[in-house]
């Protein structure tokens, strides 16, 4: 027998659960709920169960049917006949009487924390399953345990014989989805599917970014995105085009939309289905930083130079209008998407009140400022007018029922106003209770504090998995010291700033064992092999294998992430004050390479580690692994590196042929050089063809119009270059190729 308590995961292996259990208790022997292809078990819950309870009996029912392709009943009061019964819910302690099954006691006995409604106990036993929680959510999350618990043996679907007691470190545990590329053409099915990952993760938070807004990126416009159609301001909105190759086609594609979320008005919906999996779904709304279509739209509210001209970026401060019109949108947000579901969490980020460049079309150079020059504004206390727009928004937003009320903390501590006075502030107000500071860090290391001797609510964010349209980037280590961070000074909650994407399955995984038991995570080396099991199975030790290659090119802190993301087109896509803007790609990229005295040195490393990598992920995925999904998911993300990596080894060579044509002493010299150049630049159009490929037969549709485009810009160059070498074959003059955007 096998007692479990806080280690990092279960001696034999076998019993892979994300998050780990508190205490889990390993006996010999299985229940049976499935002897080959006979049905054996049937779950019982009480005539008037509640709604999760139900949810938790569902969960269970389809845990078994994709094990065994048969669906377990779901019955009222009593079992079927001759079925080994699983009890769910309340009816558990009823039912079952023998001290095996005795929740109460047992719980208080094995330190479980009663007060929390997501606390549970679970019981397998030869002769029946009982699973209950000190509330519907406890119950729930029992389910998701179990559901992961049940496994195929020979010809049988069985569950180990345990007990287990469970209860989370963390309150709230989650993602916040920025409102980007990708997550914007995400349907309600899309939003559903995220929920359901979340939920049997035992994650209970997910915040959806319903506005932002950053500098210019693409078409020469600010970078702008609203999720949600605002009643009283109908002209708010935010229609893309992407421009993207696809393989499958072979063809340019050119996609213009509006935000599903926007289009089809579902939030609502998305609201609803997440309270009915436990998982908190509320809105973040960004203002002052991240903010220029509202006040491009709306000039009347917008910051002022000191012409009074309005900037088209932050807001008047001094200016009633200004708080009038964010009252109406809040209102109108809570009032149709939160109140009916009785959802009282809110963020308004404020984040990054800073200066930006990028922001005017005719001066893309020209640094704006957010903060407004009007003769009101100049004449008051910056801070003073921060603090009032902050508490004024707050205090709105609690009149109308929200009480649990997220920002961002970098501003208040880039201002300097994290000190006792903003306590006082907050107590005068009656705010103190109700405002959340989201402490955020994306680096190897955390924060030295999160200031807890202020005694404000806090929740820690560390990056769960981002920039889903560049190379791969691993932040493990980030969620783990941030994690590690938020239970030694008590926060509240963890909430990872991210995107959505299964490339992330790991992260989100990480994120919940950090949320949910951070003890159990022991090393972040202990931790990867876990998850090399849950995914490889008994090949874990050759999928470890690839996930260290890999990690070479993307992990957070090492050499060469930050020499591939060098290469990826992102980057060039922002104003550099210093060059003209649209920026020069690949050229730039290219010309920063030639010049790195290591830079072929790490561009074959780069190749050899994901190379391997991803020949690697591939064998695997093609075999019967138990996650083989997202193996294929390692596989495409291991391609972009190496795809990249390779276009530029073919760029470098090309560059290198061409210069020999340029100097060739006689014309056959010259087109033998050419012909060289023009073998690389094909080479890496083929290339750009297989990783174009790879991505549209494994990334979900909703990412793949933003993914292809970031990769789609290396391709006019390539294809140009190409069109001119070949002419050059053909008897024209060697043509003039810019090749480092000089």
């Amino acid at each position: 027998m096998t007692l479990h308590k806080g280690g990092s995961s279960l001696p034999d292996k076998k019993l892979l659960l994300f998050p780990e259990p508190q205490e889990c208790e390993i006996k010999p022997g299985y229940a049976v709920l499935v002897e080959g292809r006979v049905l054996r078990c049937s779950i019982v819950l009480a005539q008037d169960a509640s709604a999760m309870e139900r949810t938790a009996a569902e969960i269970i029912q389809n845990a078994v049917c994709e094990k065994a392709g048969v669906v377990p009943p779901i019955c009222a009061s009593a079992p079927g006949a001759d079925t080994l019964p699983i009890w769910v819910g309340e009816i558990a302690r009823r039912v079952l009487r023998d001290e095996a099954f005795e929740f109460t006691n047992r719980a208080k006995t094995a330190g479980l924390n009663t007060t929390s409604a997501e606390a549970y106990a679970l019981e397998v036993a030869p002769t029946g399953v009982a699973l209950r929680g000190v509330g519907g959510a406890g119950t729930f999350y029992a389910a998701q345990t179990l559901a992961q618990m049940i496994s195929c043996q020979n010809n049988d679907v069985v569950v180990p014989i345990s007990s287990i007691r469970d209860w989370p470190m963390m309150n709230e545990r989650g993602l916040y989805v920025e409102s980007k590329w990708g997550q914007d053409l995400m349907t309600l099915e899309d939003w559903k599917d995220a929920i359901d990952q979340l939920a049997s993760l035992k994650m209970n938070l997910l915040g959806i970014g319903v506005y932002g807004c950053w500098r210019m990126q693409y078409d020469l416009r600010p970078t702008e995105f609203l999720l949600l159609p605002l009643e009283k301001y109908p002209d708010l909105h935010t229609r893309k085009t992407l421009d993207y190759y696809s393989a499958r086609k072979n063809a340019w594609q050119s996609l213009t939309y509006l935000p599903a979320m926007y289009e089809d008005d579902f939030f609502g919906e998305v609201v609803a289905y997440g309270r009915s999996r436990n998982v908190k779904v509320r809105p973040h709304f960004n203002s002052l930083g991240h903010n220029t279509l509202i006040p491009r739209l709306y000039p009347e509210v917008s910051s002022k130079d000191a012409y009074g001209q309005p900037r088209g970026y932050g807001f008047c401060l001094s200016n009633p209008a200004t708080f009038k019109l964010m009252e109406e949108i809040l209102g109108d947000i809570v009032d149709r998407y939160l109140a009916p579901y009785g959802v009282d969490d809110f963020h308004l980020g404020l984040d990054e009140v800073w200066p930006i460049t990028g922001l005017y079309d005719f001066h893309p150079q020209q640094r704006i400022e957010p903060w407004c020059e009007c003769v009101a504004c100049r004449q008051a206390d910056q801070n003073k007018l921060f603090l009032e727009y902050v508490l004024h928004l707050a205090s709105a937003l609690k009149a109308r029922g929200i009480r649990h009320i997220t920002m961002w903390h970098d501003q208040l501590d880039r201002m300097g106003l994290l000190d006792e006075s903003f306590v006082q502030m907050l107590e005068e107000r009656g705010l103190k209770d109700n405002l959340i500071l989201n402490w955020w860090r994306y680096a190897v290391t955390p924060f030295e504090t999160t200031k807890p001797e202020l005694g404000l609510r806090r929740r820690v964010s560390p990056l769960g998995g981002y920039w889903l349209w560049s190379p791969y980037r691993n932040y493990l280590v980030n969620i783990e010291s941030m994690g590690g961070l938020g239970i030694a000074e008590s926060a509240e909650g963890i909430e990872a700033y991210s995107l959505y994407d299964d490339a992330f399955d790991n992260h989100q995984r990480l994120l919940a064992d950090c949320g949910w038991n951070y003890n159990s995570v022991g090393s972040l080396d202990e931790w990867k092999e876990k998850y090399a099991r849950y995914v490889f199975g008994c090949e874990w030790e050759k999928g470890l294998k690839a996930m260290k290659d890999f990690d070479e090119v993307s992990a957070l802190g090492t050499t060469l992430l930050s020499f591939v993301q060098r290469m990826d087109a992102y980057p060039y896509t922002y104003v550099n004050p210093d060059r003209a803007y649209p920026r020069s790609y690949p050229q730039e990229a290219l010309n920063a390479l030639l010049n790195d005295e290591q830079g072929a040195e790490r561009l074959q490393a780069v190749i050899d580690a994901s190379e391997r990598a991803r020949q690697a992920f591939g064998e695997l995925a093609e075999k019967r692994i138990p996650r083989g999904d997202l193996a294929a998911q390692m596989e495409v993300e291991a391609w972009r590196v190496e795809g990249l990596a390779k276009v530029f080894d073919n760029l470098v060579k090309a560059k290198e042929a061409y210069d020999q044509a340029s100097q060739a002493s006689d014309d056959e010299a010259m087109r033998a050089a050419v012909a060289k150049a023009r073998d690389h630049i094909a080479e890496a159009i083929a290339v750009h063809y297989r990783v174009t490929l790879a991505c549209e037969r494994t990334k979900a549709d909703y990412l793949q119009p933003t993914i292809l485009r970031n990769w789609s810009t290396v391709l006019p160059f390539l294809e140009e270059t190409l069109a001119a070498l070949e002419r050059c074959l053909d008897g024209a003059p060697l043509p003039v190729i810019d090749w480092t955007g000089h």
